[in-house]
């Protein structure tokens, strides 16, 4: 017996050895008793058997007298905190110390500004007091070690749960304890990736669960149950659980604060999105951001209501379930945020916005892919940059309005089936510049109404479109790189006279185009501007050289009307504009043309070719008048200077003595008959320069020798050539070195090779490539646009994989990586539908950048991943792998 201070007496058994019998012998004896008498076992342990309720009552009353234990000396602490005014710290050890002078099961931690006891001798509890020592709660414990966690003090003395130390697989449950401290915090990337999980629990008493928590945990089955102690949810804690269920109309209901897109492509999550939108408070009149970020189990038809002002950034991100989108109002919705309906891909129909909206933010309706058609608002002035990316079923006619001064970059990228754009204008309002891409690839575009004060339309704005006859306004004054390339039925019906740039390749392989700018205000013609315009000059003036005299221009660039075969005119190799000026001529601009340069050739006793010397003749002769087609470069000749022998269209055959050490960019470009050419063997002549052969289409055979080192930029572009070795000596092959030769089938590169640069193999239609050992650099899009290739090899020498490195390399099938990769970056592998086979060691990985595997839906199997290995959200959308770490 042992007596309280003046509190009565209360009976609690110690069960120590001087007090009788024990629990075990007690049951010894009972049971030697009952099967005397005749029971058997089996009937004494079952659920109703006598043996099991003595032993749980014997429990209960073990666990009953240590509460009524605990009870007292709590009762103590409050006379002692009492009369010594003692402090939190002081009263916890005060407590602790009676409970190991006791030996009583039972521990006391501080727990905000009370304590927290967790106690118990068969079912660990624990108890939650305020300051004063009262009892708020006791409830279950769900006790960890340190052993199996690892975790930070939090400054209220409770726990954050950081990382979990054995292997996370099956059904795990979430501690409320670990060692003497209470978990309140479940923290960020604890389960990422862990497909090896299939249950979770969390007790009461968690508050907090981490951004990422348990994102991509794909094999986890869990109709969700959160405790009513939690408070917040981290930004997408849960992305991409495809198998966890619940209702999204209670779950947004239970008054925890959700993080982005928490729920984000949890498929089995289910919702009506105008129930909830109906659980909005009535005065609210504004959809706060990412209020329904990533909830795609959502479903319906989305009314918004009159009342609502604005919808904030990220609102409706991911939410693929929504059929429509409603307006009650036309007058007061004034704003929709950036990402607001990113990825709505469940949405049909057309979307008409209200008039009231003067803003729609970037990205807000990127890939909705289920949108016909589009009525944009009257009054609108900003529209954001990607705002419909890969809308591709918005079909008929979109209307811009006045207010609007700009189209900004990628807005209708790759918007295949929109036909017509009408651009309103009234004086000075009205879009001024339509940035790069914009209407890139929209394939099916017909027509454009172009605003009266258009002054600028930049790189690639309408790449490859269905355009045909197009009025430019006379304030439109740049067309930037690519603007209209392969747009093959476009043809111009009036140039502005504004009009001052023409950026590279704008118009390239536009073969409907026949008329000539107007040349009033045109200063700047760059390379390959009208290159392929086959049927340029067929209306109005076709004597190009004539047409420049009479112009403004000062500079053409090399290749600028290369094969336009209805120009003609007559050529000296110098032309000065209608102001006395002289025009700047790159290259060979006329290759191809009509036009006519004769120039006379006599090498003999020369030592040195001068830049630009022969450029641009579709004839030489030589002294006595004969045309020369085979040139034979003398051994006195140690210098060839930059476009020297650029555009010389009736050149069949060039010979270089060794002699030579030094040849400039671009010295053979554009020879379009060259069928022979070597290059000079001796150790002084180590670069192929930069476009050195590039346009030279009739040339089938290129030996490379020993003593070169560096193959340049595009040195080797769009020849006739077949296959080609690239033997070890060269330790540099530089962007674009080898690109759009259309008949190249065979690449073999050697051992020794250090770099390779962007799209330097880009367009070649090789089957197999094996990159060797030897090459520790790749550049971004290194394999781009490649339609033939199946089978990559990478070898050992390559850490980390590029930026779009296959992009736009759709049939590749089978991939080989023999290195150790530490980084894969964005977008490496996306799109590669068709590729089924990936041999990679994926375990020195520490980071996966955006979209690296998006929409490889071939790739199939599991994959592995180091623990610390950094991973995008959306590295894998779309994609075949089970991923884990």
């Amino acid at each position: 017996m042992k007596k309280t201070k003046g509190r009565g007496t209360v009976k609690v058994k110690m069960l120590e050895e001087n007090e009788g019998i024990t629990l075990i012998a007690l049951v010894i004896t009972i049971v030697v008793l009952l099967i005397l008498a005749g029971i058997t076992i089996v009937s004494l342990t079952s659920e109703n058997g006598v043996l099991r309720k003595a032993i749980e009552a014997k429990r209960a009353q073990e666990e009953a007298e240590l509460y009524e234990r605990i009870q007292l000396i709590v009762e103590d602490a409050v006379i002692e905190k009492q009369t010594k005014n003692s402090s939190q710290e002081e009263i916890k050890n005060y407590i602790q110390d009676r409970f190991e002078k006791e030996k009583l099961e039972a521990i006391i931690s501080n727990y905000e500004d009370g304590y927290m006891i967790t106690y118990g001798i068969y079912t660990k509890k624990r108890m939650l007091l305020d300051s004063e020592l009262r009892i708020i709660k006791i409830e279950t414990a769900v006790v960890g070690t340190g052993a199996e966690w690892e975790y930070t003090i939090n400054e209220d003395g409770s726990a954050t749960l950081t990382a979990y130390k054995k292997e996370i697989k099956g059904n795990i449950d979430i501690p409320n304890i670990v060692d003497e401290y209470a978990v309140t915090k479940i923290g960020d990337d604890i389960f990422n990736y862990a497909t090896q999980l299939t249950g979770i629990t969390i007790p009461e008493g968690i508050t907090s669960i981490g951004a990422r928590t348990f994102a991509f945990c794909s094999n986890l089955e869990w109709n969700i149950s959160f405790p009513q102690s939690l408070q917040e949810i981290g930004e997408k804690a849960f992305y991409g659980c495809e198998k966890i269920t619940g209702d999204l109309n209670v779950l947004m209901t239970a008054g925890i604060s959700y993080g982005k897109g928490v729920f984000m492509k949890c498929n089995l999550l289910t919702g009506d999105i105008q129930i909830l939108m109906n659980m909005l408070n009535e005065d609210e009149t504004v959809i706060s951001e990412s209020l329904f970020n990533g909830f795609s189990g959502l479903t319906g038809i989305l009314v918004i209501p009159e009342r609502i002002t604005a919808i904030q950034n990220n609102a409706f991100y991911g939410c693929s379930g929504i059929t429509k989108i409603e307006f009650e109002s036309n007058n007061n919705l004034t704003e929709i945020g950036d990402a607001a309906f990113y990825q709505c891909s469940g949405l049909t129909g057309v979307l008409d916005v209200p008039d009231s909206v003067t803003k729609i933010g970037q990205e807000a309706f990127y890939e909705n892919t289920g949108l016909t058609g589009l009525e944009l608002p009257s009054s609108l002035a900003d529209l954001g940059s990607y705002a419909f990316y890969h809308c591709t079923n918005i079909q008929g006619i979109v209307t811009f309005s006045t207010d609007l001064s700009e189209i900004k970059e990628y807005t209708f990228y790759n918007c295949w089936n929109l036909e017509r754009l009408v651009f309103d204008s009234s004086g000075t309002k009205g879009v001024k510049i339509i940035k790069q891409d914009a209407f890139f690839c929209c394939s099916k575009l017909k027509t454009i109404e172009f605003p009266n004060n258009l002054q600028e339309i930049e790189q690639k704005s309408f790449y490859q479109a269905d355009l045909e006859n197009i009025i430019f306004p006379d304030s439109l004054t740049k067309i930037g790189n690519s603007a209209f390339s392969y747009s093959n039925k476009l043809d111009i019906i009036h140039w502005s006279s504004a009009l001052k740039t023409i950026g590279s390749y704008a118009f390239r392989e536009c073969t409907n185009l026949k008329t000539l700018p107007d040349s009033t205000s045109l200063v700047t013609l760059n390379e390959y501007a009208f290159g392929g315009c086959t049927l340029l000059g067929t209306n109005g003036t076709n004597d190009a050289i004539e047409w420049i005299k009479n112009s403004s221009i000062t500079k053409i660039g090399d290749a600028c009307f290369k094969n336009c075969t209805n120009l003609i005119g007559d050529f000296t190799g110098e032309i000065d504009n209608k102001d006395g000026q002289k025009v700047t001529i790159e290259g060979s601009p006329f290759v191809g043309t009509k036009i006519n340069l004769v120039k006379t050739i006599n090498l003999e006793g020369k030592t040195k070719i001068e830049n630009n010397e022969f450029a641009g003749a579709t004839k030489l002769v030589d002294a006595k008048g004969q045309e020369v087609t085979e040139i034979v470069i003398p051994d006195t000749v140690t210098f060839i200077g930059t476009n020297a022998f650029s555009g010389c269209s009736s050149v069949t055959s060039i010979q270089i003595p060794n002699s030579v050490t030094s040849i400039g960019n671009g010295a053979f470009s554009d020879c379009i008959y060259l069928t022979k050419f070597n290059f000079p063997e001796n150790k002084n002549y180590t670069s192929i320069n930069s476009n050195l052969l590039k346009g030279c289409t009739s040339l089938k055979n290129i030996t490379i020798p020993n003593n070169i080192n560096t193959i340049g930029s595009s040195a080797i572009y769009e020849t006739g050539i077949e296959k080609i070795i690239i033997p070890g000596n060269v330790k540099t092959l530089n962007g674009s070195a080898l690109a759009n030769n259309y008949n190249l089938t065979e690449i073999k590169l050697e051992e020794g090779i250090d770099y390779i640069g962007s799209q330097a193999f880009r367009a070649c239609e090789v089957v197999n490539l094996e990159i060797p050992d030897s090459v520790t650099k790749l550049e971004s899009t290194v394999f781009h646009y490649m339609g033939n290739l199946e089978t990559l090899t990478i070898g050992k020498g390559v850490t980390i994989l590029p930026e779009r490195m296959l992009w736009s390399t759709q049939n590749v099938k089978n991939v080989t990586i023999k290195g150790n990769i530490t980084k894969i970056e964005e977008k490496a592998f996306q799109g590669l539908r068709n590729l089924s086979t990936l041999n990679m060691d994926w375990s020195s990985i520490i980071e996966i950048q955006s979209k690296a595997f998006d929409k490889c839906s071939s790739l199939k199997g599991s994959v592995k991943l180091n623990l610390n290995c950094s991973i995008a959200e959306d590295a894998f959308d779309e994609c075949g792998l089970t991923v884990s770490k």
